[in-house]
């Protein structure tokens, strides 16, 4: 059986990928799994971003080792700012995963003076006691987010620190990772790269990527933006399957 972890965006739940997994429950029943989708944004969550980049780290596979069987195969997927995490946690402690699923995931950049003003406006935002609805539907409303087709993730303030929230875009930005473009390409363990088909920015990085000579399989998601979870979860989860029985990790029951 495949012990999946899973680890949502910037404000989302677990919960973001209940459809997908539906799916591969529904579509796929020769490829056993079972789920671990952590929230990392709510009141009482162990892994806030009131952590440094490394203790996060640690402190999440600490808790995979608790949650999960040494003697199955453990796969990584994440999502967007999950997916950043999900890198940092296959590059520091390989010897847990068999696989990573990256989903509209950046593998970081360098910082600049444009995007230190962007990140810390958010900040103030999300930290403030300005009206959070409003703030939630800006943030939707940005050029990348708007790839997706119309379909909305539902979000409640109720189910999100917001100084977690504020200290996530600090620490967690595609521009403070610990880890560089280099290690990635020797992350040294199989990759699928997915990204929306209408997610103009992230066909482009990924193209780049590929072109560079990042491993892993590349895989394009019709009909969705840059939310595939969302816009296209019976899509990405077929993706899902198909890579890790490609790499040997599929059963039958």
């Amino acid at each position: 059986m495949i012990q999946l972890i899973a680890l949502h965006g910037f404000l989302n739940r677990g919960d973001l990928f209940d459809q997908t997994l539906g799916h591969w429950a529904a579509d796929h029943p020769e490829l056993e799994f079972s789920a671990w989708a952590p929230d990392l944004f709510s009141p009482d969550s162990p892994l806030s971003a009131d952590l440094t980049m490394s203790e996060w780290a640690e402190r999440f596979c600490e808790l995979v080792e608790v949650h999960t069987h040494p003697e199955e195969p453990r796969v990584i997927m994440g999502y967007s700012m999950g997916g950043r995490l999900a890198m940092q946690v296959l590059l520091a402690y390989p010897q847990l995963w068999s696989a990573g699923v990256l989903i509209s995931a950046h593998p970081g950049e360098e910082d600049n003076a444009q995007r230190q003003e962007w990140r810390e406006s958010w900040m103030d935002r999300f930290s403030s006691e300005e009206n959070f609805s409003q703030v939630v539907n800006e943030w939707q409303s940005q050029e990348l987010l708007a790839s997706s087709p119309g379909k909305k993730y539902k979000v409640r303030e109720e189910d999100f620190d917001r100084e977690a929230l504020a200290l996530a875009l600090a620490r967690w930005d595609r521009t403070q990772h610990l880890f560089s473009l280099e290690e990635v390409e020797d992350i040294g363990r199989p990759l699928l790269w997915c990204w929306g088909q209408q997610d103009g920015v992230y066909s482009q990085l990924y193209r780049q990527l590929k072109e560079q000579g990042i491993p892993g399989q590349w895989t394009e998601v019709p009909g969705a933006g840059h939310r595939v979870p969302v816009d296209a979860p019976r899509e990405l989860a077929s993706a899902m399957v198909k890579f890790l029985q490609s790499i040997g990790l599929g059963g039958q029951k």
